[in-house]
């Protein structure tokens, strides 16, 4: 398959793919191999081989949602380092957009995050940064925040968009211009271009059937992804939820133990599109359960999704 080497935008083809146990004609995540390449190129620690059809973002410049953890508040315009999907680089915040209430997801005016805040920050890094939105990609939409004194783990983030055009190769020229004349997407313009309402499902103790779900629904034209909780703090997780939802996505939430008041939360978010379902034993059986209720949620007809 040809394959874009980022940052040095160099095309190549993958010749083979090598493990222990010989070579493999396919590899996915999270498998550890090695790749032979047609042509000899540099790579180096972090550099990625992504497909020249769905390349990254690109940009020194993008917002986030940060979980701030240290005693310290975060510092604008200080020095941090940015460690994310292999790579290290240096970051500052150059503007806390709004703190979030956790306990009312109200937006408020912020000049500083404190611990255990969470709050949207514009970030500015020395290099350029290779990543997808977290609703896209989980792995490469997120990254953690390091003190270079203390070499201690501050924050935790989620990244939105870039905030200046892709750089290079990776921008599409079909993207919308952004002008000061235009007016922001509303609710209802997400769910028609996504053909859906969003929903939240929770799923407690059941991480193999998050993803069938995930599968089954993405087939059918959903706009969904898997929210992992067992590692998100209470604070966090309204946090989280609430862009997705306002995005227009499907969320399944899914976690070993949901706690009551995590449960309110989702519930107040989405109200009777909040699913806190009893479903059956069977994998199957509850997968086709769950499809018949996010029939409710269709706004196109059925001709007009994939189905599979």
């Amino acid at each position: 398959d040809p394959v874009l080497a980022l940052p040095s935008r160099q095309k190549t083809r993958i010749q083979s793919i090598v493990t222990y146990d010989g070579e493999l004609s396919e590899a996915g995540s999270p498998m550890s191999v090695t790749v032979k390449l047609e042509d000899e190129i540099d790579l180096s620690r972090g550099d990625m081989l992504v497909s020249p059809s769905a390349p990254p973002e690109v940009s020194r410049r993008f917002e986030a949602m940060v979980v701030w953890f240290d005693p310290r508040p975060l510092e604008l315009n200080r020095v941090y380092l940015v460690k994310h999907a292999g790579r290290q680089v240096k970051a500052k915040a150059t503007l806390i957009r709004y703190r979030v209430d956790v306990n009312t997801l109200a937006h408020a005016p912020a000049d500083q995050l404190e611990m255990n805040g969470i709050a949207a920050v514009e970030f500015e890094t020395n290099e350029p940064l290779f990543f997808d939105p977290y609703r896209r990609n989980r792995t490469t939409g997120s990254f953690i925040l390091i003190d270079p004194l203390a070499n201690s783990t501050v924050g935790a983030a989620m990244i939105y968009e870039a905030r200046q055009p892709s750089e290079g190769a990776v921008e599409s020229e079909g993207r919308a211009r952004v002008g000061s004349d235009q007016v922001g997407v509303t609710p209802p313009e997400r769910q028609q271009r996504h053909g859906h309402r969003p929903a939240i499902f929770l799923l407690e103790g059941r991480s193999a059937l998050a993803k069938q779900l995930e599968r089954s629904l993405f087939e059918r034209g959903f706009e969904v992804l898997v929210l992992e909780g067992d590692t998100l703090s209470s604070e966090a997780l309204p946090l989280l939820l609430k862009p997705l939802w306002s995005a227009g996505l499907v969320v399944i939430y899914s976690s070993t133990a949901i706690a009551q008041a995590n449960r309110n939360a989702i519930k107040a978010l989405a109200a009777d599109c909040a699913f806190d379902l009893a479903l059956a034993a069977d994998d199957r059986e509850a997968v086709r359960q769950v499809l018949a209720l996010t029939e409710s949620l269709e706004i196109r007809s059925k001709d007009q999704r994939t189905v599979n």
